[in-house]
């Protein structure tokens, strides 16, 4: 879309964006209109809008689509999940939909190793016992990372991204998917095992499938 076309479109905004963002879409010459994403049912709501611009907050249905037709013709999220989004009803009303693939997935996966240190060396424990005053060194002493084996379930950018980090700590590394990644198997020495193995044999297990009516609650009283 040149940006003559882009000229004069009014969006809105449901969510808070980058002011980087904000500014390179006003240098288009676009309309923004900044509306709460819990507050889209208001009947206060303008109409007019030619596209939406969001995250994964708000939900974007049947009923709102309904509201901002005919004039709406775009659906834009800052992020890789669409699972908020009504895809079938955006395409029966030729709406188009775009996202952000990968976008995130380096910040993620350096979360997840973050978090599975936290875990494995009891900081959020060792931080209490500190600002008490104590210094219960052995009681909190944890575990390495090193040699323990790391399940993922859904290997796609998040995920392979996850491994790459994960490698330098040579830990075992399982994965489910629903197709095999040979290259990713070769380089990192992965091993593609089902779901029930993944998690017998895990001794910490992630997430990063995408979220949709056959993975939803994939983790329940039963799998774990």
């Amino acid at each position: 879309m040149g940006n003559e076309k882009l000229r004069g479109m009014r969006i809105l905004i449901t969510e808070d964006l980058h002011p980087k963002g904000i500014g390179m879409l006003e240098e288009a010459g676009m309309e923004l209109v900044h509306w709460d994403w819990q507050k889209l049912t208001d009947p206060s709501l303008p109409t007019d809008f030619d596209a939406i611009i969001g995250k994964q907050y708000y939900q974007c249905n049947q009923a709102l689509i309904d509201r901002l037709l005919p004039r709406l013709k775009y659906v834009i999220t800052c992020g890789a999940g669409l699972d908020n989004i009504d895809l079938k009803y955006c395409a029966e009303k030729g709406i188009k939909v775009f996202n952000a693939p990968g976008s995130n997935a380096a910040s993620v996966a350096e979360h997840v190793v973050m978090v599975a240190l936290m875990i494995l060396r009891n900081l959020n424990e060792c931080q209490s016992s500190v600002h008490a005053g104590r210094w219960d060194r052995f009681e909190l002493a944890g575990n390495e990372l090193m040699g323990k084996t790391f399940g993922i379930i859904g290997l796609g950018a998040i995920g392979r991204h996850l491994v790459h980090r994960l490698h330098a700590f040579e830990v075992r590394i399982l994965y489910t998917d629903i197709r095999r990644d040979m290259e990713s198997e070769l380089k990192y020495g992965l091993e593609f095992v089902d779901q029930d193995t993944l998690l017998a044999k895990s001794d910490i297990v992630t997430i990063h499938s995408w979220l949709d009516e056959s993975t939803y609650h994939l983790m329940n009283d039963e799998t774990i």
